[in-house]
């Protein structure tokens, strides 16, 4: 065991800081596997199609929620109190198999027996080698055309759960309703599909109309979900 203090380890030809003693890297709190099968028509929906699941965990904030799914699924984050419920949308039917669900958060994970450990000068652990500490494999952005317009990336890696920014929404208003969407993504080998995934409606209009709320991209953060303990987890 060797422990370190008041430092950093850089990664990469680059020299990207992997630890720093005075910053707590974010660590897997929760992983969950939710079936296709369980998400069920969003009650009271001005339109059909809509179908929703939602998962409940004790932890504040806004933490960093990764999702693999072979079908396009968008996901909201609601903090109240000391918990969050995650709401999780598919559009027109139910996902096609499983959804991977990884939540990372600042948090005193349990210390390891081997390998490197860093503390605060105040003698914190702030990383272990032994934490399921999220590794980025890949940073990009989608573009800023409409959330409801499909876009495709290549991944650089296998595997990949997805982390988006919602900075994006769309209105879409008719006669018959009135339609909110944001950003969902699917995953396919090597190619990320984003996509307007509906998740609120209400009144129709006299005239149709789309409205584009924000225009700026999204940033997308993935990782490898092999690298980390299987669902159930926390």
């Amino acid at each position: 065991m060797a422990w370190i203090s008041g430092a950093q380890i850089m990664n990469g030809p680059e020299g990207q800081v992997s630890v720093d003693s005075t910053y707590q890297n974010l660590v897997l709190k929760y992983r969950r596997t939710i079936p296709g099968g369980a998400f069920y028509p969003q009650p009271g929906a001005a339109v059909g199609g809509i179908f929703q699941y939602s998962l409940t965990f004790p932890i504040a904030g806004y933490p960093l929620v990764f999702v693999k799914s072979d079908s396009v699924v968008a996901h909201i984050v609601q903090p109240v109190g000391g918990q969050i419920t995650i709401w999780f949308y598919s559009e027109m039917s139910r996902p096609a198999g499983n959804v991977e669900v990884l939540i990372f958060a600042q948090w005193d994970y349990p210390p390891g027996n081997v390998g490197i450990q860093a503390y605060t000068e105040a003698g914190k652990l702030t990383y272990d080698a032994a934490w399921p500490v999220m590794m980025i494999r890949q940073k990009f952005a989608i573009g800023s055309d409409n959330a409801g317009n499909w876009q495709s990336v290549v991944l650089t890696l296998d595997n990949a759960a997805i982390a988006i920014t919602h900075a994006r929404y769309s209105i879409q208003t008719s006669t018959v309703a009135g339609i909110v969407r944001c950003v969902g993504c699917r995953t396919a080998g090597r190619t990320g599909a984003f996509a307007g995934v509906a998740f609120a409606t209400g009144n129709g209009t006299s005239g149709s109309v789309f409205l584009q709320i924000n225009k700026g991209q999204s940033t997308c953060l993935a990782i490898n979900v092999n690298e980390y303990p299987p669902a159930p987890f926390g």
